[in-house]
């Protein structure tokens, strides 16, 4: 049923400029095709970033003046530097227990900072009644 062949020969033929070649894996030459021009001079990116915030639309004048602004952007500012000391030097469990602090502090914070929100375009919510009347597409110009 099988057949089994005892004298077998295998035989490879390489190519031919494989017989004589002499594999080197020393480093080769450095190839310099690509010299990238100098650019000419131009803003910092700071300058750069906020005139680009200005053009999509930042607007600080929308935001209340209320202290739990800047606590609740102090509050993520502490958790990004938690999360950076972390990469440096802190374990996962010292990380949590200084983050339980400063996270509830900002979770306040900015449950504080939603109300004032809330607060703050609830003032205005005759005058911007009156103005979708007078403009009833929706767009209301706020001074």
């Amino acid at each position: 049923m099988f057949e089994y062949k005892k004298n077998v020969s295998v035989a490879f033929n390489f190519h031919p400029w494989m017989e004589n070649a002499i594999f080197s894996y020393a480093d080769s030459a450095a190839i310099h095709l690509h010299i990238y021009l100098q650019l000419p001079y131009s803003f910092s990116s700071f300058l750069k970033n906020l005139f680009q915030w200005l053009r999509v639309g930042i607007n600080f004048g929308n935001m209340p003046v209320s202290p739990w602004v800047i606590a609740f952007h102090a509050g993520l500012t502490g958790i990004f530097g938690l999360y950076f000391v972390f990469w440096l030097r802190l374990n996962m469990f010292e990380t949590l227990k200084y983050l339980s602090g400063i996270g509830a502090f900002t979770f306040i914070a900015g449950n504080r900072l939603l109300r004032a929100i809330v607060t703050f375009w609830s003032v205005d919510k005759a005058e911007r009644a009156f103005a979708l009347k007078l403009n009833p597409h929706g767009k209301i110009r706020r001074r």
